[in-house]
């Protein structure tokens, strides 16, 4: 292979790495829910009936879940990521939201692992007032490409908590107002 046609190869990989839509646990922002049902179980792990997860409805969206998906191993209690699809204009059912709350003492790994895999992201320092009425540091960490987005939250609605939400953003948009999916998961 000459040098023009390696320096190609290159940045195409480069670009399509760039191009491709975050993901969390294997499940890629934008996929859909057959695709999201096939992946397989997280550490070999099911539910009482064999399944690698489940679906219920929630605010009229379809939310998924999936055994042994928490990212920080129960360090300091359970986390559980929710998959949230919706019909698409075409009525497929797509994967526009992931979101995980935890608890918030996992904010550094959290950091560390988002880090790791997607480079440095945007980060916002302010405050927060806890529940004695003092102040305390608040961090907003944002990881942005074109169609897609991470932010990373600490606290997030009481001060206990870190909030992790990764975003489709054109999926999000097209679905804020859409009728309720039909389907009944897995």
């Amino acid at each position: 292979m000459n040098k023009a046609t390696a320096a190609f190869l290159w940045i195409f990989f480069c670009a399509a790495s760039k191009a491709q839509e975050f993901d969390f646990n294997g499940a890629v922002l934008g996929m859909k829910l057959t695709e999201f049902q096939a992946l397989p179980a997280i550490n070999g792990k099911l539910t009482p009936d064999g399944k690698a997860g489940w679906c219920d409805q929630r605010a009229g969206k379809l939310v998924c879940h999936r055994v042994g998906d928490d990212p920080f191993g129960q360090i300091y209690g359970p986390a559980l990521g929710d998959y949230h699809f919706d019909k698409d204009k075409n009525g497929e059912l797509r994967l526009y939201m992931i979101m995980l709350m935890a608890d918030r003492r996992n904010y550094p790994i959290a950091e560390s692992g988002l880090t790791q895999k997607w480079g440095a992201g945007k980060s916002v320092v302010s405050t927060a007032t806890n529940g004695l009425g003092q102040e305390i540091k608040a961090t907003t960490l944002s990881w942005n490409k074109r169609d897609s987005a991470i932010t990373l939250e600490a606290p997030c609605g009481n001060v206990k908590y870190l909030c992790l939400t990764y975003t489709h953003k054109s999926l999000a948009e097209e679905v804020a107002g859409s009728v309720p999916p039909s389907g009944s998961g897995f």
